[in-house]
């Protein structure tokens, strides 16, 4: 009996050594993800595999998110320059900046399904392969349209013969202005409609970068590790939105072809002159002047470059690492020998078409049952319905801050774009660490938590509120008058809808200026000699003149009929002596602090509503939502 027990436990207990060393290797490949050596098809050195590594790959991993989120925030410091170089409304670059969270919304489902199939780092690297053809097609509008004509680059020294200026001109005059009609400028379409499908582009690679890298990190990983890696990626990824806004100051301070300044040998001019279409003597007014147009494409080559080059190692990259897996190979595999061999092919193939065949299905049947969860789950639904309040009051804000605090503090678009990164994102990193340590070290329970959270968000609300009545005197331009103040709330409907109006303000020429034809289209503002009064173009001002003086960056404008002896008004705005700014900035930097002292409480909020199986699904279902807004 005792021989007959053993010899039973012999049968079932398999050994693994007679499996054929074909049905084993198989077994381990297809149990190890099919690919675990760093390589591409049959290029596999053995000198790149101490690169399969998951350390290796989160560092690759986290510098792509810094230049992921360069890239968004680069666009949003340059879009005011855009904006007067293409002569587009904000509402045009709201339509632009939303581009990559249409594409977010619509392929994040596929982008998942995919990732459950292949390779997930070839995909991420697909996907930054078309973030980095965004970047360059970005910068296509300039190399089709050239060097802006910026208005005075023409103007000769000591000489009136050719300028680009609006001056007086008798409105019964055969002269034609240089600009085309009327001297104003038209949106430029095609380059509106590049700028959208580059965005629109970058939202694909967006996606399968964050739908595909976290998972793969964290099924990568012990899981013991994965709060570590997976929060350091996360911090690291603050350091993006900063890059983006200093690079975009720096591109900005540069004229719009940057290399005329700096090439001097007759190769480089020979090379000037056969692309002489794109460069152009820099205008007399520096970075400081609203006319000032930067080079807003640089930023979209190096950033472009940059990602190229991170992304060729990720399409190197295992699907699996082998150090990581290890043991959980082992274990497979010793439980996949006691088998018996004869069901082995069939069962493999049979269960690799059903997964084909069924997980597509899966999903939306998964899907739906998840959804039933989540409409019977409040505080979810609450939690959701904030985060869209939240999205909705700050992110409008956040997108045309650089053009607030030109206009409002008169500050160049560098230096705008320079302090909107300091006071978003810097002060974001501080504050969501500070969250962090406080909720681990102090342990609140959820309510805690939420009235924290609530708490900070009143309080950083109360903060940009109080932000409002920092506000400089708006210059006054002679000739530009309000006839009915009361008016301005129907002012501001009827501009949101484009109807015309004849109310409001109103271009009005005083008699000094009457017989000239000024155009109210394109803004050249210029101040008088004694720095008091402000004309919205040397034509209302009755200049009939230009001169810059060589060596000189002052361009003056003479014989004007508007101002006292001596006839003349410089280039520009007069100063502003309003010292409200770094109040302004002071205010908003702890605004955001408190704010984002809430993040990581707000996102364990999501997590604790929802049971451990769905957080990923409601993670995902909060991230579309959220695009949608």
């Amino acid at each position: 009996m005792a021989k007959n027990n053993q010899n039973s436990n012999s049968s079932n207990d398999f050994d693994a050594s007679v499996v054929p060393a074909s049905i084993k290797l198989r077994s381990e490949t297809i149990l190890s993800g099919q690919e675990v050596t760093c390589g591409i098809g049959g290029f596999k050195p053995q000198w790149m595999q101490p690169f399969a590594s998951t350390n290796f790959f989160v560092i690759n991993f986290s510098i792509l998110a810094i230049l992921q989120g360069a890239l968004f925030t680069y666009m949003v410091g340059i879009i005011s320059t855009l904006e007067k170089r293409y002569a587009f409304e904000t509402k045009i670059s709201g339509f632009i900046l939303i581009a990559d969270n249409l594409s977010q919304m619509f392929i994040s489902p596929i982008v998942g399904y995919l990732g459950s199939k292949y390779n997930r780092s070839r995909l991420i690297a697909l996907g930054e392969l078309v973030v980095a053809v965004s970047c360059f097609m970005s910068a296509i509008p300039y190399f089709l349209y050239g060097t802006a004509t910026h208005l005075g680059s023409q103007v000769f020294n000591n000489s009136t013969s050719m300028t680009n200026y609006d001056l007086c001109v008798p409105k019964d005059s055969d002269v034609c202005d240089v600009q085309s009609g009327s001297g104003g400028h038209s949106t430029v379409i095609l380059a509106v409609v590049i700028l959208w499908v580059a965005c629109f582009a970058n939202g694909l690679g967006y996606t399968a970068f964050y739908t595909i890298g976290l998972p793969y990190v964290d099924d990568n990983i012990k899981k013991k590790n994965s709060p570590i890696y997976l929060s350091t990626i996360s911090t690291i990824r603050l350091l993006g939105p900063t890059l983006g806004f200093v690079l975009s100051s720096i591109c900005l301070r540069f004229y719009e072809n940057p290399l005329r300044n700096f090439l001097f040998d007759f190769m480089i001019e020979i090379l000037l002159w056969i692309i002489s279409y794109y460069i152009q003597v820099p205008p007399s007014f520096n970075n400081r002047d609203p006319r000032w147009i930067g080079a807003w494409w640089l930023g979209f080559l190096i950033l472009g470059t940059l990602i190229l080059i991170f992304t060729i190692p990720m399409f190197l990259f295992p699907k699996s690492f082998i150090k990581q897996s290890k043991e959980e190979r082992k274990s497979e595999s010793e439980k996949l020998g006691s088998e018996k061999i004869s069901t082995f092919q069939g069962s493999l193939n049979r269960n690799q078409s059903k997964s084909n065949n069924g997980l597509m299905k899966n999903f939306f049947s998964d899907a739906k049952r998840a959804f039933l969860r989540f409409s019977k789950n409040s505080l979810l639904i609450c939690h959701i319905c904030g985060g869209v309040f939240r999205i909705i009051g700050y992110l409008g804000y956040y997108i045309v801050k650089p053009k607030y605090m030109e206009l409002q503090y008169r500050q160049s678009a560098s230096s705008a774009s320079f302090f909107t990164g300091a006071t978003s994102v810097a002060t974001m990193a501080i504050g969501t660490m500070a969250g962090g340590i406080l909720i681990r070290y102090s342990k609140p329970s959820a309510r805690k938590i939420a009235i924290f959270v609530v708490s900070v968000e009143f309080l950083s609300s109360l903060a940009i509120f109080g932000g409002m009545f920092l506000q400089c005197p708006t210059p006054h331009f002679q000739g530009l008058e309000r006839i009915n103040p009361l008016l301005v709330p129907f002012e501001l409907i009827l501009y949101y809808f484009e109807f015309e109006f004849e109310f409001g303000f109103s271009y009005k020429s005083d008699q000094c200026s009457s017989g000239c034809d000024c155009s109210s289209e394109v803004y050249q503002p210029v101040c008088s000699r004694d720095g008091e009064t402000n004309f919205f173009s040397p034509c209302f001002a009755g200049c009939k003149n230009a001169y810059r003086l060589p060596g000189s960056d002052v361009l003056t404008f003479h014989n004007c009929s508007c101002t006292q002896v001596p006839n003349m008004v410089t280039g520009g705005l007069c100063k502003n002596d309003c010292n409200r700014f770094p109040i302004y900035i002071a205010l908003i930097a702890l605004s955001n602090t408190i704010a984002s002292t809430s993040r990581t409480g707000d996102t364990l909020l999501t997590l604790r509503s929802v049971d451990p199986a769905d957080k990923s699904f409601a993670m995902g279902i909060m991230g579309t939502i959220f695009a949608v807004f």
